[in-house]
């Protein structure tokens, strides 16, 4: 769940970042590229509960696509994974009461990375209220404003961090310090998407 750009560099630093547990054309190298992630520190919650969560019940096994409506579903030792398509058709339903209403399950870690700027940013719920909030936005797609800082620093937090060149690196580098695993080669990844002619 890469950026290509992010993808040379993590392998550069010796990052891992997950991994198709399979080869599909859909995605260069192997790798799931997706700009939004929620993690849910509960691995047992089931596909259909979580469908039906984010309002996609009638949602079916689908071919992996990156610019259609898809919804990508993993888990780790401990951690329930959500990937957005590159529409970030989840990221424009996802709010904060959603967020918070999934934090009934367990401990959430939901962060995002822009498309063509350097935008980021992240928020952390931990026993149902959300305990960090950091909102990085890129206006002239080059730059970074920082328009949310809210609560204290997660551990791994730091200037060095922040002033990371990519944001998929910085966002990676946070998920994987409260133990989300970053290397899914093993994982068994599940796609799903509309029925056949559903919008």
């Amino acid at each position: 769940m890469a950026s290509p750009r992010a993808l040379a560099r993590g392998t550069q630093e010796g990052l891992n970042y997950p991994l198709l547990p399979y080869r599909h054309p859909a995605f260069p190298h192997g790798v799931l590229h997706t700009p939004f992630v929620i993690a849910i520190r509960n691995r047992n919650l089931g596909d259909e509960p979580l469908l039906a969560w984010m309002g996609r019940a009638d949602y079916r096994p689908a071919e992996p696509r990156l610019t259609h409506p898809r919804v990508y579903l993993t888990e780790d030792a401990e951690w329930t994974l959500i990937a957005d398509d590159w529409a970030y058709t989840l990221f424009h339903w996802c709010r904060e009461h959603r967020l918070r209403d999934a934090a009934r399950w367990g401990e959430v870690f939901a962060f995002w990375v822009g498309d063509a700027d350097r935008g980021y940013g992240f928020s952390h719920y931990v026993n149902g209220e959300r305990r960090r909030e950091y909102i990085v936005d890129s206006p002239h797609f080059d730059d970074r404003v920082v328009v949310a800082d809210e609560g204290p620093r997660l551990a791994a937090e730091s200037a060095a961090l922040h002033s990371q060149e990519d944001a998929t690196v910085i966002v990676w580098t946070l998920a994987a310090s409260l133990g989300i695993e970053t290397d899914h080669r093993n994982k068994r990844l599940r796609c799903y998407g509309p029925m056949a002619g559903a919008r």
